[in-house]
């Protein structure tokens, strides 16, 4: 029996190391690729003084002005679409707003708060944090090139990262022991390997997270390029009777009168990101992190009558089907965000 153990974790050992030798560096890129992605918010705040705030808030400063906000970015912009407005994310970074000159010259502008709603420089919305996400997430092979979609190359890849942390598991003896060991003094091949085998063991939980997730991204790729899957589901739109009640010419929305009524409905909503109208039957789109654990904010989103100031649809997180809220879980999982930075860096 003991001959037969010895013999099933060697071979185990062998996969383990086949896999390691075929795939380490495509995984390594992956992985390396994958860090500079979670952290892309935070380098592209270190690397572009324009979107760090003059200023700090004060503790008891008013809340955030929607339609100030608004209002400071359509007179520096008077020609493009405002399409989105998004609350700072911290207290020395700057609001933004991402505004459209054409059907695809999309482009954000930093507004300083903090410094009067002083509207700075406007760059593409193709910057550094888009560059390192594209990148890792399918290392730039788009269909219109290749044909194929580089994320099922990307997402395969979570099969191999999965098996060889599986027989890398099942290869070890006395487990409990190598996470707690390093020799050394004795020889450089026996450091290097209980190194291995120490970090390979603690660091198993979140790379088994990251292949799992990493074979979701793969599945829905498939899935919503065969039309079986739509992430962000149908838009809520304003019915035709309500359209019918409506004047010719509407005033402009009170965006600071939507956000009132918005958290009036649901006090437990931060409001982070409006999404504003595109078409006439288009609601006000309030979304932020509510009280459902591990999804993104877009899980939890208030739409509003820009006429009537009604609440027309509140989505929780916490009520989402199983399957959808596993769509809004995955991101968070894979990329650590559910705890801020700490998170993001294990």
């Amino acid at each position: 029996m003991a001959a037969e153990s010895r013999s099933w974790r060697r071979g185990l050992f062998r996969i383990h190391a086949w896999i390691g030798l075929q795939f380490g560096f495509l995984l390594f890129a992956v992985c390396f690729t994958g860090t500079l992605a979670v952290l892309s918010a935070e380098l592209t705040w270190l690397a572009d003084p324009q979107l760090r705030a003059g200023g700090q808030a004060p503790a008891d400063s008013a809340p955030l002005s929607w339609q100030r906000l608004h209002d400071v970015v359509a007179a520096a912009h008077p020609q493009a679409a405002i399409l989105y407005l998004h609350a700072p994310e911290g207290p020395r970074s700057v609001a933004r707003a991402v505004i459209a000159y054409g059907p695809q010259d999309y482009r954000w502008v930093p507004v300083d708060v903090t410094q009067g709603y002083a509207v700075r420089d406007h760059r593409s919305s193709f910057g550094l944090q888009s560059f390192l996400r594209i990148l890792h997430k399918q290392f730039y092979l788009v269909p219109a090139v290749i044909g194929i979609h580089g994320t099922l190359i990307v997402g395969a890849l979570g099969l191999p990262l999965l098996l060889a942390v599986f027989t890398g598991l099942v290869s070890v003896k006395r487990w409990w022991r190598a996470m707690r060991q390093v020799r050394r003094g004795r020889s450089a091949r026996l450091f290097w390997s209980d190194l291995h085998r120490f970090a390979g063991l603690w660091a198993a939980l979140v790379t088994l997270l990251l292949a799992l997730t990493g074979l979701w991204y793969f599945a829905e790729t498939i899935l919503e390029r065969s039309g079986l899957l739509h992430e962000d589901g149908p838009r809520v739109r304003l019915s035709a009777a309500v359209m019918e009640q409506r004047p010719a010419l509407l005033p402009p929305s009170d965006l600071n009168r939507a956000a009132l009524v918005a958290q009036a409905a649901w006090p437990g909503l931060r409001l982070t990101q409006l999404a504003l109208p595109v078409r006439g039957d288009d609601a006000l789109v309030f979304t932020g992190p509510a009280e459902a654990w591990l999804v993104r904010d877009r899980a939890n989103k208030i739409l509003i009558d820009p006429f009537a100031y009604t609440v027309l649809q509140a989505q929780h997180g916490e009520d989402l089907p199983a399957g959808q809220r596993w769509i809004e879980t995955a991101d968070p999982l894979h990329f650590g965000s559910f705890a801020g930075l700490g998170s993001k860096l294990v």
